[in-house]
Formats: structure tokens, sequence, C-alpha cells
């Protein structure tokens, strides 16, 4: 029931974002406007936006595994990845997958062998593919491939060029921490630990330069940086271990959702 209002919810902002950004990705590289993902939503809103839908589709999909309104469930993930897809924003399907994967298995009692075939024969390598897809049609052909090595340039001939799109990504996290740690000088407070939680509304309003943190990307190719990048800026490689406190919650909701409270299988899915 509540799922139903906030679709309602969710396409009514996405209507008004179009309205306001002339447009949305898919229309645009059809109608070669020029125009890019990063062009398309208003900010502060389009982050709220992002957030209700991945709990909308993460909700939906423990509604569907429990067996509730299972048809109306699998609409709402149709929904999602139909927007997904007309926006080609990989990065949200990649959570919501990840959301999913532990939904599954604290909803197993014991994962089986045939849980880590399946998973390895079919799902991975699928997400694996349709990530470079998305990639390649986003940014008009495989960006990383010009990066590769020489004595790698042979494994790409056996397997799919889509895989660079994906290695890199998974990857970049770790390589900007590496990239990063040398150099960087802790403020010693939390500056900007919780920059992230301001809304760029407030930014803009304040006259404030948003400075999330005090990284350099390793690869500017990538947009994203790390999550440990405003604690590590903030008070060094020791910083990291404010996240115990989470993963000491994270735990405490896995116990409850092994006992099938409801509400900690969802929290435990989206903390961890």
């Amino acid at each position: 029931f509540f799922n139903k209002r906030l679709k309602k919810i969710l396409i009514l902002i996405f209507l008004f974002e179009s309205f306001v950004s002339g447009g949305f990705p898919l229309f645009w590289i059809i109608s070669g406007s020029g125009y890019t993902h990063v062009d398309f939503g208003i900010p502060t809103l389009h982050g709220f936006f992002h957030g209700i839908l991945l709990y909308f589709v993460t909700s939906s999909f423990l509604g569907f595994m429990k067996g509730i309104s299972r048809k109306e469930n699998l609409k709402n993930m149709a929904f999602f990845l139909f927007y997904a897809a007309i926006v080609f924003n990989r990065g949200i399907v990649v959570l919501f997958l990840l959301q999913a994967l532990f939904i599954f298995l604290v909803l197993q009692n014991k994962v089986k062998m045939k849980h880590f075939i399946v998973g390895g024969l079919f799902i991975v390598p699928i997400v694996i593919w349709l990530f470079g897809l998305l990639g390649d049609i986003r940014s008009g052909g495989n960006v990383f491939l010009i990066s590769i090595s020489p004595e790698w340039s042979g494994f790409f001939e056996i397997f799919p060029e889509n895989l660079a799109w994906f290695y890199v990504y998974a990857t970049g996290a770790l390589n900007n921490v590496y990239f990063n740690i040398d150099n960087i000088e802790p403020v010693g407070y939390p500056m900007y630990t919780f920059a992230k939680l301001i809304p760029t509304a407030l930014y803009d309003l304040l006259g404030i330069e948003k400075m999330y943190d005090s990284f350099t990307l390793a690869d500017g190719r990538i947009t994203v940086s790390t999550a440990f990048q405003g604690l590590i800026s903030d008070f060094g490689v020791l910083g990291i271990l404010a996240y115990v406190p989470i993963l000491i919650y994270s735990h405490v909701q896995y116990r409850k959702a092994m006992f099938g409270d409801t509400y900690s299988i969802l929290y435990y899915s989206m903390f961890i």
C-alpha cells in the first residue's frame, strides 16, 4: 500500500525533472542533442529521488521474496529497471542488486552450492556484460580500452571488452585510496565527513563551494571516489575505523533478520 503511493511520487518527480532538464538521457542520445546523463535532474531533489527509489525497489524485492503481492512487486522492479535504462544509470542498479543479494541470502536458511554455481556462471557474467554495454552506449564506446597495457591486450581477445568497465569501477575506490593516502594532510576534525549530507541547494544558497574531500581522482573518467574519502580527509587512514559502529549495527540487524524480522532484513541490506 505504501509503495503504491511512493510510486506515484516517484513518477511525478521524474516527470518534473525531465521537464526542467528538457528531456532525459535516452531521448538526448536518440535526438543527438549533445546532453549526457550528468545534465539530468535537479541537485538535491535528484539525490532525494534516488534515495526513495532505492527504498522503493528494495522493499518491493523483499515483498516479492516473501510472497506478498508478487505480481505488483514484480511490476515495481520492472518500473525501476525501466527508469535505470532510460537514464543510463548503472550505479543505482548495482546498489539494488547488492541489496537484493543480501536479502536473498538472509532469507535462505542455508546458502547452497548451487547458488554459487548459478551466480558465478550466469548472473554475474550477465551483470558485468550489461554494465559494460550501458557504459559503451552512454560514453559512445569503451573509454578504458586505451588504458590497458600491451601485455593484457591478448586477454580481451578471449574475454569480452565489457569486462574492462567492471574491473575499473570495481577497483576504482581502492585505487583512489592508494593514489591519495601519501599526500593527504588530515584536518583533524569532521570537516569533510558530513559534507555530503548537506544538500546542494544549501551550498548554493550560502554561496559556498562544494568541497566533499581533499582527494584527487586517480582517473578523472571515473566520477566516484571512495566511501572513505571524507573520513580519510579528516582523520587520515585511521578514520576508516569510524565505520566500525555501522558494521556493528549491521551485524545486530543481521542477527534480528535471521529470526525473520522484516524491518531488520531491509535495514541490513541497506547498511551492509
